[in-house]
């Protein structure tokens, strides 16, 4: 007599090893319409924890993780060296900080309530794990000043003068996200009712209001990126192109630079 396959709920998981589960969450990610950004972060803190269980000879398999282990894990991390055993970049004296820190425990916390919603646990390992606090900072935005001093900047010689213009005072007026500005499309921008419509984070559209300025100044632009409107209609084109009409690509940019967007200024001029 054939012997019966056991139960999913009854079955001993705790030898599955943490690397083919990975595997599995980083497809389930994929299929859940996770970000881009959002895998690699994933991808990066359980990486990081993988390679501190073989550091310290752990079998790195389901049943091996505990919260005694995780723990010791963050404090590994709260001594750990900024770019430490990376394979190209020197390891820097600064210490990771504690929002870096926060972030990687909190994919690994977010891997072990997946396997737990799962059935691959049977309970949440991690639940009563903390993250360690980050502090929290005002960013000052800009002054008059700044602000000033960055429009003075912009070269008045180029024909690409009203486009990179409005490029920053957009950014200033509505502190928009690098990702989200790089894929501005004609149609979402509304210059008669001074708003436009972005595609934020979670693929979850928004409405961001602007100034008076920004329509003025985009009504300025050069050919190259306003070539595209007829009779009121836009094209699904980018807002922003390249000296060859191509799409701008991300440069090197700090995220925290939109924090420092100063709305009422940039509106007034």
């Amino acid at each position: 007599m054939a012997k019966k396959a056991a139960r999913w709920d009854t079955m001993d998981k705790s030898n599955a090893p943490l690397e083919k589960l990975i595997l599995q969450f980083q497809a389930f990610s994929r299929s859940e319409g996770k970000t881009r950004k959002t895998i690699l972060w994933y991808d990066t803190s359980l990486r990081l924890f993988g390679d501190y269980l073989k550091k310290i000879n752990v079998n790195p398999v389901l049943g091996e993780v505990t919260l005694e282990l995780v723990r010791e894990y963050v404090h590994h991390l709260q001594t750990r060296h900024k770019f430490e055993d990376h394979p190209s970049t020197p390891r820097q004296e600064e210490m990771l900080s504690p929002q870096t820190i926060q972030c990687y425990v909190r994919g690994v916390k977010a891997f072990f309530n997946w396997l737990y919603k799962e059935g691959y646990s049977a309970e949440f390992v991690l639940e009563r794990l903390k993250p360690p606090k980050a502090p929290k900072k005002l960013v000052d935005p800009l002054a008059n000043t700044e602000i000033s001093a960055i429009l003075y900047a912009i070269d008045a010689q180029t024909s690409w003068r009203a486009r990179n213009t409005a490029m920053v005072v957009l950014f200033l007026d509505t502190g928009l996200r690098l990702s989200e500005f790089l894929t501005l499309h004609m149609p979402e921008f509304h210059m008669e009712d001074n708003y436009v419509k972005v595609m934020g984070n979670c693929q979850k559209e928004r409405i961001v209001p602007f100034g008076s300025s920004a329509p003025y100044l985009f009504r300025a632009m050069s050919p190259p990126s306003m070539s595209n409107c007829s009779e009121g209609l836009y094209l699904p084109v980018l807002l922003f192109s390249g000296v060859r009409s191509r799409g701008l690509v991300r440069p090197r940019w700090s995220p925290r630079q939109r924090h420092h967007f100063r709305p009422g200024p940039v509106r007034q001029r």
